[in-house]
């Protein structure tokens, strides 16, 4: 448990540090930043973190196209692994949402 909360923590401070970076760099407005990056990285760990998706069933599809149909594929069912990067970017999106209401 301290392990997983070590990498949620090393993932939210590795997302804010990259878009706060990125919007002093850029000369962006930090809120600007922060709300679209914030919403980029759950989307992208949301799709990283789920299974029976979209992406898995054309990966299945491509398999059994490749072995000229000899391929049994075998159809998952839509889970949702709660990993470190996903709960990293739901914190960095809370983080938005803390820093617009006190700015």
């Amino acid at each position: 448990m301290v392990r997983y909360i070590a990498l949620v923590l090393l993932v939210l401070a590795l997302e804010l540090g990259l878009l706060i970076g990125l919007a002093f760099y850029f000369n962006i407005s930090l809120l600007t930043m922060m709300f679209f990056g914030a919403t980029f990285f759950v989307f992208f760990a949301f799709l990283i973190s789920s299974s029976g998706d979209m992406l898995s069933k054309k990966q299945e599809l491509a398999a059994f196209q490749a072995s000229g149909g000899t391929h049994i594929p075998k159809y998952e069912k839509l889970t949702l692994r709660f990993g470190p990067f996903l709960a990293g970017s739901i914190l960095c999106l809370l983080a938005y949402f803390a820093m617009t209401y006190f700015m």
